[in-house]
């Protein structure tokens, strides 16, 4: 009987053995990726007894969170949120991270709860996860009009507010749903915060006024009834009318409305006498600033926000030793009537249109438009406002 006592034990101990060997092997902890036995003890060290079920259930890589798993604000279940905007945001201090992130989801949870990772990866798109972490105003439904307008106001979250009062004076002057978002795109496109802001307090002040959305169109219209407000050109898209005569030095106007005007200079040199036929390039591209300073009706007679010139694409131009009133039986004059579409300049306000551009008729500012428009104009004798019109026809 004795003889057996050693192969008894030694089958005990093997069992023992083994049964230690696949307790440990089955550890729930062992089933999760890069689960070392360090990482297993910081598991149960900081995670809670929902998250560490939380993370054997679904399998997930430690690797992912570990960076996150010892800050006090850690939550495993957002572990893929911080990594993205960890993508974005490389530089912020992780527990800073890990807090605005929180935040973030915890308002979407309440406001999207289906749409999480679309609004996040939309307000990292945009740029606005910072503003959208500590703003109680912000509006996850409006997170496109955010993005068109928010660079604008270089880091001020006062868009917040201004999105709303946009939305309402859009839709007002008649923007459609479905046009509402490019109407933001191109205000955001052309205007700094001081713009928008001036846009918004003239609809708020001057109901019968009309937001001018996009300066850069070359049919836009600008007058009593369409606001541009304090708009102004980038300095990369003007050019100085260096080679037209002109009565100053400084007269600026858009790249392409100079290009043409030089073309119809040189046109004007081979019919009639004198360098460009004796015209002087009086006024161009004005700032509202500019125009304030100007005596009343040098340019016009619609006042500064309200005013064409602010364009860049507007000139008024005049003839050596010959006065406005007695311009227009000038030659220049009539051969810029019969030939100024060519090169995309027609006559802004003409003559008998009065009733319809809202201005008296000036003999001396032209428009540029472009050839075709221009083109359509002349043929058809009819003032800028009515092309619209014209071409549904």
């Amino acid at each position: 009987m004795k003889k057996y006592i050693p192969l008894f034990a030694i089958i005990t101990v093997s069992f023992i053995i083994c049964f230690i060997s696949i307790n440990t092997r089955y550890n729930e902890f062992y089933r999760v990726p890069g689960a070392s036995d360090e990482r297993v003890k910081m598991f149960k060290e900081y995670l809670t007894a929902e998250e560490q079920k939380y993370l054997v259930e679904n399998v997930i890589n430690s690797s992912l969170f570990i960076d996150y798993i010892e800050d006090d604000n850690f939550k495993l279940i957002n572990y893929e949120n911080y990594n993205s905007v960890r993508i974005v945001y490389s530089d912020m201090p992780l527990n800073e991270l890990i807090i605005k992130t929180n935040n973030v989801i915890e308002k979407l949870s309440l406001v999207a709860p289906l749409d999480i990772e679309v609004k996040l990866a939309q307000l990292l798109q945009a740029g606005l996860f910072e503003d959208a972490a500590r703003s109680s105003d912000f509006d996850y439904d409006s997170i496109a009009y955010y993005g068109a307008i928010a660079p604008a106001y270089e880091g001020n979250t006062l868009y917040i507010k201004d999105t709303i009062l946009l939305k309402e004076a859009l839709v007002k002057q008649g923007v459609s749903e479905n046009n509402l978002l490019s109407a933001f795109q191109s205000i955001g496109k052309n205007y700094n915060s001081q713009g928008i802001r001036k846009l918004l307090n003239n609809s708020k002040t001057n109901e019968n006024s009309k937001i001018v959305i996009d300066p850069s169109q070359l049919l836009t219209i600008v007058n009593n009834g369409n606001y541009i407000g304090s708009y102004e050109i980038p300095d990369d898209q003007l050019s100085i009318a260096l080679d037209i005569p002109r009565v100053i030095y400084s007269i600026y106007l858009r790249q392409n409305a100079y290009d043409n005007l030089k073309n119809m200079c040189a046109a004007i040199e081979s019919e009639l006498e004198g360098n460009c036929g004796g015209m002087l390039l009086y006024l161009g591209y004005q700032t509202e600033g500019e125009l304030s300073y100007l005596a009343s009706g040098i340019a016009g007679t619609f006042a500064a926000g309200y005013n064409e010139f602010q364009l860049g694409n507007t000139i008024m131009i005049t003839l050596r030793d010959i006065g406005k009133r007695d311009f227009a039986d000038t030659k220049l004059y009539q051969w810029l009537v019969d030939h100024g579409h060519e090169y995309g300049y027609i006559v802004r306000y003409p003559q008998g249109k009065e009733q319809i551009t809202g201005h008296a008729y000036s003999n001396n500012i032209f428009r540029y438009i472009g050839v075709d428009n221009a083109t359509l104009v002349h043929e058809n004798n009819i003032a800028l406002e009515e092309v619209a019109t014209w071409v549904k026809e």
